[in-house]
């Protein structure tokens, strides 16, 4: 509960200053591969352009847990907590990557950095907080609405594994995948929230299976 309670506050404080839930807020620039397109529409493959994001990660926590605690840690990061005591406007969506290794879940929160801070981003004060150079990438994005918590992150995951099978994609990655979260907690409509996956040749992690 307590740690519920200090993201919803968090929120609030980022709603209040204009954040990613303002109009307009910055996302990563991003197209559909052509010729890729399922019939069926269920979900989209996205080619992702390169570029920086702000990152942190939890080891063998629980998924609330894990996210919670690193949203404080990058909005502390955008909050004047880095190099140069800039503020950094919030950008949208919240990516969360959820990596089994052996035995333990890693979880990586991310917040996209906005074009302003692209080329030289200043560095994170706290020391579980990096800077994330991604090159070019292409992901199976599957979008669904409504208030998203971890079963219906799982159970998209899992629709979205479904049509990839029916779609007769292969080479997916099953130890990985990543949610994206687009919304205030007080939008009662329209929510999007999405889960990715990759492909092996396309993963930042490759094929490494970890185990």
């Amino acid at each position: 509960m307590k740690i519920l309670v200090s993201l919803i506050g968090l929120l609030v404080a980022v709603n209040a200053q204009g954040g990613f839930f303002a109009p307009g807020a910055q996302e990563p620039e991003w197209s559909l591969v052509a010729g890729s397109q399922p019939k069926d529409r269920s979900y989209e493959v996205r080619l992702y352009k390169a570029a920086k994001w702000v990152s942190t990660k939890i080891i063998g926590s629980s998924q609330r847990r894990a996210q919670s605690l690193g949203f404080q840690r990058l909005f502390a990061y955008i909050s004047k907590s880095n190099s140069r005591g800039a503020k950094i406007a919030m950008t949208t969506p919240v990516r969360s990557e959820i990596h089994w290794n052996c035995n333990l879940i890693e979880y990586t929160v991310s917040f996209y950095i906005p074009a302003e801070f692209q080329q030289d981003p200043p560095k994170p004060s706290d020391p579980t907080v990096y800077i994330e150079e991604r090159p070019d990438f292409v992901v199976y994005a599957r979008q669904f609405e409504g208030f998203a918590f971890r079963p219906m992150f799982y159970e998209q995951r899992l629709e979205l594994l479904r049509a990839l099978e029916r779609n007769q994609v292969q080479n997916i990655v099953l130890y990985t995948f990543e949610t994206a979260q687009y919304n205030s907690p007080w939008d009662l409509v329209g929510r999007r929230n999405e889960v990715w996956i990759y492909n092996e040749e396309n993963s930042p992690r490759g094929a490494d299976r970890s185990c």
